[in-house]
């Protein structure tokens, strides 16, 4: 089973995510909130379950779309990192 651990980054992405709901549709926020989080629970077992960032050459970096949003993450058999929350119309990498 891989360690799944959410960087620093990703958890600023998510709060974004939340707060953005939390203005426009309050009683929003916890579904995408706790949706996004569902989303990445079966990393732990299935680390490479999702499928490789397209924009990005690198087996390792890969990621599960939920909804509107694409959670990037770096893995291998033993760990998980959860780099970004991007909606899906943003490229990874790419500025804001």
């Amino acid at each position: 089973m891989a360690d799944v651990v959410w960087t620093a980054q990703a958890r600023r992405d998510l709060e974004a995510v939340e707060d953005y709901y939390l203005d426009v549709a309050p009683s929003y926020a916890t579904v995408v909130v706790d949706g996004l989080l569902a989303s990445t629970r079966r990393l732990a077992d299935f680390p490479l379950s999702g499928r490789a960032v397209p924009e990005i050459d690198d087996p390792e970096i890969r990621e599960v779309v939920w909804r509107d949003y694409r959670v990037i993450y770096w893995a291998d058999a033993d760990r998980v990192e959860v780099l970004s929350v991007l909606h899906t119309s943003r490229q990874f990498g790419a500025g804001s």
